[in-house]
């Protein structure tokens, strides 16, 4: 079984504590989930170990990436975009949309999540490859003979004040502008930057907005997708912040009226033993614009929780541990965002735990600030294992995610479950 997904600085600071994990029968209401399908491994030309929340359209085609594989058929090498279609019998057709090519500059290890615009063209990050093999900004767009051509919007180049490795996806404001971070920046203590590549017409031009300073006072290696909000930026970095420089901190970023943005912190984890973590999750904002994120350590049993931020009118935000894992139902929340349903439930992915260790799909009812969680569904690796991206809704009203690894191959799988 896979263990937490870490970045390499991660794993040197991790060394230093033990988990528990406790295993046991997850609830008889969990189902097991339908595999729509399964990668077939090392050197898969299908692409192999998804690891990030689909994107759907509105005709009920699902968008995601994978890390490796492709066309070229290079063990631990380039990904894939793909796309899966409804099939009109209930099923869905598997195809890859673009497969990175190890001997061109066209990027490297896509981002775990693709975005749409209005027209159907899909915008994504890798993490390396490009001009000087620091990771790009692409567009893919859908051309009339049913192919799809690859544009790419930017090559980070480590210098000129601009980041590196750009490890996650991107988000768009309603004007088509694009919003992202790179976990690594060219300039003071590499602590990573946010930029924007503004859209005119059909060109996108790039500056750095933010380049981050680390602890004490900062953030460091922003690792999430940003969340557009009231004309704001929010985001996650998975270290830094005001109480150590391993815990991570929530950043703001807002416009000043001059062009440019202004960042503040306004949730430090590290507080205590309870909101300990590194935190790598997109954060989600509901109606009333309170903040819920998920911790990948922390909550009372140290391996994961659930939490809402609430902005007061003196600008700062309160925190309320609404969750806590404990192994049995699920250990180490996932990258991706939770996500809502009409009614206020919370939906959301562990990487591990559950009945077999393998992962779960789980929901959260709001009863006051206690909330319920009920199992969704728990991996056993046949049927997928770490599911490390999010859900997301589909055809049918029902739930839509990856697994990085398990399946038939062990290569990952694209699963549906029913809410």
């Amino acid at each position: 079984m896979p263990h937490k997904k870490h970045t390499l600085e991660t794993i040197l600071f991790l060394s230093m504590f033990a988990l528990t994990t406790f295993l046991a029968s997850a609830p008889a209401s969990a189902q097991t989930p339908t595999i729509l399908h399964s990668f077939n491994g090392a050197g898969g030309v299908d692409g192999y170990n998804p690891n990030g929340t689909l994107v759907a359209d509105n005709l009920g085609n699902l968008y995601g990436t994978t890390t490796y594989g492709g066309t070229y058929n290079v063990v631990d090498c380039c990904g894939t975009v793909f796309e899966l279609s409804p099939n009109g019998s209930g099923g869905f057709n598997y195809s890859i949309l673009y497969s990175f090519n190890p001997n061109d500059k066209d990027g490297n290890y896509p981002s775990p999540t693709v975005i749409l615009d209005g027209n159907g063209n899909l915008y994504g990050t890798t993490s390396a490859g490009g001009t000087v093999d620091q990771g790009t900004v692409f567009e893919l767009s859908p051309q009339s003979c049913g192919t799809w051509k690859e544009t790419i919007l930017y090559n980070f180049i480590r210098n000129g004040g601009d980041g590196q490795e750009p490890m996650a996806g991107l988000t768009m404001d309603p004007k088509g502008n694009l919003y992202g971070t790179t976990f690594l920046s060219s300039t003071g203590c590499g602590c990573g930057t946010v930029f924007e590549l503004a859209k005119s017409g059909a060109a996108f031009s790039y500056k750095t907005i933010y380049t981050f300073t680390g602890y004490p006072d900062d953030g460091k290696a922003p690792n999430s997708v940003l969340t557009f909000h009231d004309g704001k930026l929010f985001g996650v970095t998975a270290f830094g912040g005001a109480y150590g420089a391993y815990d991570g901190a929530i950043f703001e970023l807002s416009p000043n009226g001059s062009g440019g943005w202004t960042e503040s912190l306004i949730h430090s984890f590290g507080s205590s033993n309870s909101d300990s973590t590194p935190s790598i999750a997109t954060v989600v904002f509901d109606s009333s614009g309170n903040l819920y994120g998920t911790t990948y350590f922390g909550g009372a049993y140290g391996i994961g929780s659930v939490y809402k931020l609430s902005p007061s009118s003196d600008g700062s935000w309160s925190d309320t541990l609404l969750f806590s894992f404990d192994g049995t139902n699920g250990d180490g929340p996932d990258y991706g965002a939770l996500i809502f349903d009409a009614k206020g439930n919370l939906y959301g992915t562990t990487q591990v735990g559950g009945a077999d260790g393998d992962g779960a799909v789980y929901e959260l009812t709001p009863a006051g600030e206690a909330w319920t969680q009920t199992f969704l569904a728990s991996f056993d690796g046949t049927d997928g294992n770490f599911a490390y991206g999010g859900v997301v809704f589909g055809p049918g009203g029902n739930l839509y995610g990856t697994t990085e690894y398990g399946g038939t191959h062990d290569g990952g799988v694209v699963y549906q479950i029913k809410p």
